[in-house]
């Protein structure tokens, strides 16, 4: 984060994922955590209509899971953005599925021609 240029909007997201008292350190003394909540922030922060989110639930604590899932759900009610998600882990999707792909490994053996 750039120090003193955080405004108003960007310090009320960064409290909901408790990072208020990180908003002005340098990103090199954020943790793993910490920076992932600030790259989901800035994704969302554009408006997108269309949001990739890969493996962005790995390495967050349930709390930290549960805020990062509110606030994409606030946001999602907000601009109605869609999400798409790729995970090892179903149970920690933070939007609800509508549709859901699974993708499993070839089976072993010769390529078919």
């Amino acid at each position: 984060m750039l120090p003193g240029r955080a405004g108003p909007d960007i310090r009320k997201a960064l409290a909901k994922l408790n990072l208020g008292a990180e908003a002005d350190l340098p990103a090199r003394h954020l943790s793993k955590g910490q920076a992932q909540r600030v790259a989901l922030l800035l994704a969302v922060a554009i408006r997108p209509h269309l949001l990739l989110l890969a493996a962005a639930a790995s390495g967050l604590d349930e709390e930290t899971w549960g805020l990062v899932t509110a606030m994409i759900a606030e946001l999602r009610a907000e601009t109605r953005f869609a999400p798409v998600e790729i995970s090892h882990d179903p149970q920690r999707l933070f939007a609800p599925v509508s549709r859901n792909l699974a993708l499993s490994p070839a089976p072993a053996g010769p390529a078919a021609a």
